[in-house]
């Protein structure tokens, strides 16, 4: 097995890995790259090393696709925000409800929307927030760009997470972790 990482168009590697034919089976070849979730626009995702291997590919895997923001979207509110009288008041420390209140006023967020999140997904989007106060963008990611390429070019998409996968994941994690997520 060979291993041999290219730089690219963005910071990341990517690595491909050779199996040599042998007893009448082909060879095999997998390309594994280092992807950024968040990007710049007009930014230069990748270079020829990574259009090379697309081209070679039978299938593009992602840890999860992002490319269905909207059910993603739906799901991760569902999951992540409380029920009827319940908020985010009643699941964290006040020291740290007065940070998360102090956030959103510099944001522009009112309390009452905040606090009907749940920690988990709170801590995403004060993440996202200030990303995005310094011009990084999922959409701009390098995924994305991946994606759309790969469906460009009649590749079939698969996930081996999934983003719904994720986010059950981080809804399910104790309390306690969600919060020091927060924190």
């Amino acid at each position: 097995v060979r291993a041999q990482s290219e730089g690219v168009g963005r910071p990341g590697f990517r690595y491909e890995v050779s199996k040599p034919a042998a007893a009448g089976k082909p060879g095999r070849k997998l390309f594994l790259y280092g992807t950024i979730h968040l990007g710049r626009a007009g930014s230069e995702p990748f270079n020829g090393p990574v259009f090379s291997a697309l081209r070679q590919s039978s299938r593009l895997a992602l840890e999860a696709d992002p490319s269905d923001g909207k059910s993603t979207q739906q799901l991760a509110r569902r999951l992540g925000q409380y029920d009827g009288s319940d908020n985010l008041q009643r699941h964290i420390s006040p020291e740290l409800m007065a940070r998360v209140q102090a956030f959103g006023e510099r944001k522009g967020m009112p309390l009452d929307r905040i606090a009907r999140f749940k920690p988990w997904l709170l801590a995403n989007m004060v993440v996202l927030t200030d990303v995005a106060g310094i011009g990084l963008d999922p959409s701009m990611g390098s995924e994305m760009y991946l994606t759309g390429f790969a469906r460009g070019m009649g590749l079939p998409v698969v996930e081996i997470e999934g983003l719904d996968s994720q986010l059950h994941l981080l809804a399910g994690l104790p309390e306690a972790l969600q919060n020091a997520q927060l924190e």
